[in-house]
């Protein structure tokens, strides 16, 4: 189990380390004053690594929640003979600061129901400061998809770190996370770290890696993190993969279905 852990690792480091990387996201350029020096490092970190964790995923967690973003968050569940046995993808497009936002959950997999926390697919609109909330349910079996409306949102639908701040912090506080050299450039660098075990929460994990990268203005970009844990009984290895795209870009539309939605729980309420 190890050496397949430590292979994908691999593959994962050298997808990771060119420019456009796994994930062919676009970095931002560098000012002049700063495009002639190699050795520029983002807030918090160091040649040596990350220095402070809290003043880069301060800077980190300020520029996206001021901007427009697209958030995608990918975990595939494999069991211990390496075959998929479910996985989930999560896509956030958000506004600025408690702007509307825009929440898509696919699960699929024998395992699903085991091993994910989604639904075949579920669709979130938040409205401006939350003000607005509705989901579109589509499940296997039903013909019809299920509609919720509500004048704000349940606590037990929200997303409290669309920024992934709080999940970064644990791993660069409890791993040794590194800067690749090679990677100290005038765009992006590549973090790096690996740990036989990690507690992160309420889980316990082993034979982690993990590989990020940050731009030069301090925004983590995306990050994988590969572990095995018990699930349910049994070990599971779960590759976890985010992104973060199209920042100061992303339009986000109410989308059709919502007047669906409230039409409905207006009939019902008559």
């Amino acid at each position: 189990m190890p050496s397949k852990i430590a292979s994908l690792a691999v593959v994962t480091l050298v997808l990771l380390s060119g420019c456009g990387g796994l994930f062919d996201e676009s970095t931002p350029t560098p000012t002049e004053e700063r495009s002639n020096d190699a050795r520029w490092l983002a807030p918090g970190l160091t040649g040596d690594g990350v220095e402070d964790a809290s003043d880069l995923l301060g800077v980190h967690r300020e520029t996206l929640v001021s901007q427009s973003r697209t958030t995608t968050r990918t975990q595939t569940f494999a069991a211990e003979n390496g075959s998929e046995i479910a996985n989930e993808t999560v896509v956030v497009r958000a506004t600025p600061n408690d702007g509307p936002r825009l929440v898509e959950a696919d699960a699929n997999g024998p395992a699903r129901q085991r091993m994910t926390h989604w639904n075949e697919r579920s669709v979130f609109w938040y409205g401006a400061n939350e003000s607005e909330f509705a989901t579109l349910g589509e499940f296997s079996g039903h013909d019809e998809p299920h509609y919720t409306y509500r004048t704000e949102t349940p606590d037990r639908f929200s997303i409290s770190d669309e920024t992934y701040s709080d999940r970064l912090s644990s791993l660069f506080t409890l791993m040794n996370v590194t800067v690749a050299p090679e990677t100290v450039d005038n765009s992006v660098h590549r973090l790096e770290g690996s740990t036989p075990h990690l507690r992160l929460g309420e889980e316990r994990l082993s034979n982690v890696t993990f590989t990020a990268r940050v731009d030069y203005s301090g925004v983590v970009r995306s990050y994988e993190l590969q572990y095995e844990t018990e699930r349910d009984g049994m070990t599971v290895r779960i590759a976890e993969r985010v992104r973060i795209t199209d920042i100061g870009t992303t339009d986000v539309e109410r989308p059709a279905w919502v007047e669906t939605a409230e039409r409905e729980r207006n009939e019902t309420t008559q």
